[in-house]
């Protein structure tokens, strides 16, 4: 592709800075608050830009060539020098104005995801990945939060669970005393010192399949008499090819108000076990 002249890249410059001057300008009620909004500016300055921006993107200035290897399409640039230290900047400014350690999430409606990563040829320190995607699904940082969460969650009940294991190991019948007795100490440690273990040895997860009859399957099929073998708790067969849901085996829903087919039951988790969750 031709390269520019200096004449032409000082006029994309010109024209650049004038439309998000305007763009700034148009919204600055909404942007300027206390603090600035300046993840707000930036989006009206990009809007600002329209076609200009993929013109400049597309017209020699910058991109050099687009490949396709293994499904991921490479899109080569030019320097671009200026554009680039622009964005740099702006991303450093904003994770600084948020004093944020290395990330800085902002909601912003786009099309489909992309990612764009850069830096700085000069400040090697100034290296900067943006990714924007859909709002229907979780971001990278929420699903840190929920994997933090279930870390945190799991090593609470590996704590309590070890601590109630160590005292059924050192636990020692007295004298005279009987094996329901020996457990019911046990049962009351627990119950004492960490409840949420008792709580959960109570209420457990069970599997609610459907009955065999009418459940759609081939009878003659090798494997019939393999999946349709297990009986209810009224002795009818299972499909175990059809998995409606779990319940709580302890709980019972006197207004009869839970799924479909377990009415009388919870489903899981359980009013008790969700609790311990939240």
């Amino acid at each position: 592709m031709p390269e520019l002249t200096e004449q032409q890249r000082e006029k994309r410059r010109e024209q650049a800075l004038a439309a998000i001057e305007q763009g700034l300008r148009e919204n600055h009620h909404l942007w300027s608050q206390t603090p600035p909004r300046l993840d707000w500016a930036a989006a009206y300055a990009l809007d600002a830009l329209g076609d200009l921006a993929a013109e400049i993107l597309t017209d020699g200035t910058m991109m050099k060539g687009l490949s396709f290897e293994n499904g991921t399409a490479t899109l080569e640039l030019e320097p671009a020098r200026e554009l680039l230290l622009a964005l740099v900047a702006s991303m450093r400014g904003m994770l600084d104005g948020h004093n944020a350690e290395n990330y800085l999430e902002t909601e912003i409606t786009a099309a489909p995801s992309v990612a764009l990563d850069v830096a700085d040829g000069q400040r090697p320190g100034d290296s900067y990945t943006v990714t924007i995607q859909r709002r229907t699904r979780p971001t990278p940082h929420e699903f840190r939060q929920q994997a933090e969460q279930d870390r945190d969650n799991w090593k609470r009940r590996a704590v309590q669970a070890e601590a109630v294991a160590g005292f059924a190991l050192w636990l020692h019948p007295l004298k005279d005393e009987t094996a329901a007795e020996l457990v019911g100490r046990l049962h009351e440690f627990a119950e004492r010192h960490h409840p949420d273990v008792v709580v959960r040895y109570e209420h457990t997860r069970i599997e609610v399949y459907q009955l065999a009859q009418g459940c759609g399957c081939d009878e003659n099929a090798d494997d019939y008499d393999e999946t349709h073998a297990e009986s209810d708790e009224n002795g009818e067969p299972l499909c175990s090819r059809k998995l409606l849901g779990h319940v709580c085996d302890n709980c019972r829903d006197a207004e009869e108000a839970g799924p479909e087919w377990a009415p009388d039951r919870y489903a899981w988790p359980c009013p008790p076990i969700a609790a311990l969750s939240a």
